[in-house]
């Protein structure tokens, strides 16, 4: 049985291709790649999940307890990161979020506007804040003036 975009069966591991809403083939040049219904995606995470679950089994199922336990050891490592990772961008954003107060600006301004440019670089990012901050002491100075 093959499952749209990738499915796995019990005997081999296998790729399935899938008709998009066009009725183009998967791969091909095709605009409906965004165009899924938030269902569908949702049905498309889900059996990616179990597909990828699943394949990960395989791959631990097939290791010696050495190496089951070096990898644990590396992705704890990894994690150790990650965590250390988290809390560096948490005190930058509690330190952005004191500049914006110290600036009279309100995260809620400031937070649509960014999540608007989600897909762009932190440095895109950071663009987007200053500008709306500009934006903001452009509209506080008009008020003012009127």
């Amino acid at each position: 049985m093959c499952y749209a975009p990738f499915s796995i069966d019990s005997e081999n591991l296998q790729r399935c291709g899938t008709i998009g809403q066009s009725g183009s083939e998967m791969g091909g040049n095709t605009t409906d790649s965004a165009s899924y219904s938030g269902g569908e995606d949702d049905e498309m995470e889900r059996q990616f999940d179990a597909d990828y679950d699943y394949v990960n089994m395989e791959r631990i199922s097939n290791m010696t307890k050495d190496e089951v336990a070096r990898e644990y050891m590396h992705l704890e490592k990894i994690n150790g990161k990650l965590a250390d990772r988290v809390s560096l961008l948490q005190l930058e954003n509690d330190k952005l979020k004191q500049l914006l107060k110290d600036h009279n600006i309100s995260y809620e301004d400031v937070l649509p506007k960014i999540r608007r440019h989600s897909g762009t670089s932190v440095s895109e990012a950071g663009d987007a804040v200053r500008k709306s901050q500009d934006e903001t002491m452009v509209d506080n100075k008009q008020e003012v003036v009127c």
